[in-house]
Protein backbone atom coordinates (compact mmCIF):
# COMPACT_ATOMS: atom_id res chain seq x y z
CA UNK A 1 0.00 0.00 0.00
CA UNK A 2 0.95 4.08 -0.49
CA UNK A 3 1.24 5.87 1.94
CA UNK A 4 1.78 9.73 2.58
CA UNK A 5 3.54 11.10 5.20
CA UNK A 6 2.59 14.47 7.02
CA UNK A 7 4.44 16.82 9.34
CA UNK A 8 1.65 18.58 11.45
CA UNK A 9 2.67 22.64 12.57
CA UNK A 10 3.38 20.74 15.78
CA UNK A 11 6.37 18.60 14.33
CA UNK A 12 4.44 15.38 14.46
CA UNK A 13 4.69 12.87 11.78
CA UNK A 14 1.45 11.43 10.33
CA UNK A 15 1.53 8.35 8.29
CA UNK A 16 -1.97 7.54 6.11
CA UNK A 17 -2.37 4.72 3.60
CA UNK A 18 -3.38 6.49 0.37
CA UNK A 19 -6.88 5.33 -0.97
CA UNK A 20 -6.54 3.27 -3.91
CA UNK A 21 -8.38 3.34 -7.62
CA UNK A 22 -10.38 0.74 -6.35
CA UNK A 23 -11.37 2.24 -3.08
CA UNK A 24 -12.27 5.28 -4.81
CA UNK A 25 -14.14 3.73 -7.56
CA UNK A 26 -16.39 1.81 -5.27
CA UNK A 27 -16.73 4.49 -3.39
CA UNK A 28 -17.82 6.59 -6.48
CA UNK A 29 -20.45 3.85 -8.06
CA UNK A 30 -22.00 4.17 -3.92
CA UNK A 31 -22.79 7.88 -5.14
CA UNK A 32 -24.00 6.96 -8.15
CA UNK A 33 -26.56 4.17 -6.81
CA UNK A 34 -27.65 7.20 -4.45
CA UNK A 35 -27.84 9.71 -7.34
CA UNK A 36 -30.17 6.95 -9.13
CA UNK A 37 -32.11 6.13 -5.94
CA UNK A 38 -32.98 10.22 -5.27
CA UNK A 39 -33.84 10.64 -9.11
CA UNK A 40 -35.84 7.70 -9.20
CA UNK A 41 -37.72 8.87 -6.38
CA UNK A 42 -38.12 12.13 -7.77
CA UNK A 43 -39.44 11.01 -11.23
CA UNK A 44 -42.11 8.79 -9.05
CA UNK A 45 -43.15 11.97 -7.01
CA UNK A 46 -43.43 14.03 -10.05
CA UNK A 47 -45.74 11.44 -11.68
CA UNK A 48 -47.82 10.99 -8.45
CA UNK A 49 -48.32 14.88 -8.23
CA UNK A 50 -47.92 15.97 -11.88
CA UNK A 51 -49.25 19.51 -11.28
CA UNK A 52 -46.42 20.97 -8.20
CA UNK A 53 -44.91 24.40 -9.62
CA UNK A 54 -43.67 25.44 -13.14
CA UNK A 55 -41.25 22.77 -15.51
CA UNK A 56 -38.06 25.73 -14.11
CA UNK A 57 -38.90 24.63 -10.42
CA UNK A 58 -39.02 20.82 -11.38
CA UNK A 59 -35.84 20.89 -12.75
CA UNK A 60 -34.27 22.48 -9.65
CA UNK A 61 -35.48 20.21 -7.33
CA UNK A 62 -34.56 17.38 -9.78
CA UNK A 63 -30.91 18.13 -10.48
CA UNK A 64 -29.45 20.97 -7.63
CA UNK A 65 -28.97 18.06 -4.76
CA UNK A 66 -27.02 16.15 -7.95
CA UNK A 67 -24.88 18.53 -8.68
CA UNK A 68 -24.02 19.70 -5.04
CA UNK A 69 -24.03 16.55 -3.94
CA UNK A 70 -20.46 15.77 -3.55
CA UNK A 71 -19.47 19.16 -2.30
CA UNK A 72 -21.87 19.14 0.92
CA UNK A 73 -21.25 15.89 1.90
CA UNK A 74 -17.53 16.79 2.10
CA UNK A 75 -18.02 19.91 3.87
CA UNK A 76 -20.42 18.79 6.35
CA UNK A 77 -19.46 14.91 6.51
CA UNK A 78 -15.77 15.66 7.65
CA UNK A 79 -14.37 15.07 4.20
CA UNK A 80 -16.62 12.22 3.09
CA UNK A 81 -19.77 11.15 0.26
CA UNK A 82 -21.73 8.46 1.52
CA UNK A 83 -19.70 6.20 -0.73
CA UNK A 84 -16.33 7.37 0.87
CA UNK A 85 -17.84 6.92 4.26
CA UNK A 86 -18.33 2.93 3.35
CA UNK A 87 -15.26 2.52 1.82
CA UNK A 88 -13.37 4.31 4.59
CA UNK A 89 -11.79 6.68 3.06
CA UNK A 90 -11.85 10.33 3.34
CA UNK A 91 -10.38 13.48 2.00
CA UNK A 92 -7.34 15.63 3.86
CA UNK A 93 -5.48 18.94 3.35
CA UNK A 94 -1.63 17.99 2.34
CA UNK A 95 -0.75 19.80 5.46
CA UNK A 96 -2.61 17.10 7.66
CA UNK A 97 -5.73 19.71 8.65
CA UNK A 98 -9.25 19.12 8.15
CA UNK A 99 -9.24 20.88 4.13
CA UNK A 100 -11.36 23.99 3.99
CA UNK A 101 -14.74 25.15 2.30
CA UNK A 102 -12.17 26.65 -0.34
CA UNK A 103 -10.34 23.52 -1.11
CA UNK A 104 -13.10 21.27 -1.31
CA UNK A 105 -14.78 23.80 -3.55
CA UNK A 106 -11.84 23.36 -5.52
CA UNK A 107 -12.09 19.39 -5.69
CA UNK A 108 -15.71 19.91 -6.47
CA UNK A 109 -15.34 22.19 -9.48
CA UNK A 110 -12.45 19.79 -11.44
CA UNK A 111 -14.43 16.75 -10.69
CA UNK A 112 -16.28 17.96 -14.03
CA UNK A 113 -12.58 17.53 -15.71
CA UNK A 114 -11.68 14.65 -14.01
CA UNK A 115 -14.86 12.85 -13.97
CA UNK A 116 -17.57 13.89 -16.13
CA UNK A 117 -15.97 15.29 -19.02
CA UNK A 118 -13.83 12.51 -19.73
CA UNK A 119 -16.14 9.30 -17.83
CA UNK A 120 -13.56 9.01 -15.35
CA UNK A 121 -10.17 8.43 -17.66
CA UNK A 122 -8.27 11.59 -16.51
CA UNK A 123 -9.14 11.17 -13.08
CA UNK A 124 -7.82 7.57 -12.96
CA UNK A 125 -4.68 8.18 -15.47
CA UNK A 126 -3.39 11.20 -12.37
CA UNK A 127 -4.45 8.94 -9.57
CA UNK A 128 -2.11 6.55 -11.01
CA UNK A 129 0.82 8.50 -12.09
CA UNK A 130 0.48 10.97 -9.00
CA UNK A 131 3.32 9.55 -6.04
CA UNK A 132 0.27 10.63 -3.62
CA UNK A 133 -2.78 9.50 -5.03
CA UNK A 134 -4.39 12.40 -6.61
CA UNK A 135 -6.26 13.24 -9.34
CA UNK A 136 -6.30 16.96 -10.77
CA UNK A 137 -8.44 18.74 -8.55
CA UNK A 138 -6.75 17.29 -5.39
CA UNK A 139 -3.57 18.64 -7.05
CA UNK A 140 -4.98 22.12 -7.36
CA UNK A 141 -6.81 22.02 -3.73
CA UNK A 142 -3.79 20.53 -2.49
CA UNK A 143 -5.69 17.27 -1.02
CA UNK A 144 -5.34 13.75 -1.17
CA UNK A 145 -7.79 10.75 -0.11
CA UNK A 146 -6.87 8.09 2.73
CA UNK A 147 -7.78 5.48 4.38
CA UNK A 148 -9.59 6.03 7.57
CA UNK A 149 -8.99 2.47 9.03
CA UNK A 150 -5.40 0.90 8.32
CA UNK A 151 -5.31 -2.36 7.26
CA UNK A 152 -4.06 -4.79 9.80
CA UNK A 153 -2.58 -8.29 9.55
CA UNK A 154 -1.57 -10.65 12.35
CA UNK A 155 2.73 -9.25 12.53
CA UNK A 156 0.82 -6.20 13.33
CA UNK A 157 -0.42 -7.92 16.54
CA UNK A 158 1.35 -8.70 19.53
CA UNK A 159 1.51 -12.21 18.68
CA UNK A 160 4.15 -14.39 20.78
CA UNK A 161 4.72 -18.13 20.03
CA UNK A 162 4.92 -19.81 24.02
CA UNK A 163 6.79 -22.59 24.85
CA UNK A 164 6.16 -26.29 24.88
CA UNK A 165 5.24 -26.06 28.43
CA UNK A 166 3.92 -22.93 28.90
CA UNK A 167 1.66 -22.52 32.15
Amino acid sequence: MQTISIQTSQNIELEYELAGIGDRLVAYIIDMLIYAAYFFTVILMYQATYSWGSETIRILIMFLPILFYQLLCEIFLNGQSLGKKVRNIKVISLDGNQPSVGQYLIRWIFRIVDTMISSGVVAIVTISLSTKAQRIGDMLAGTTVVRTRRSTQLRDTIFMETTEHYE
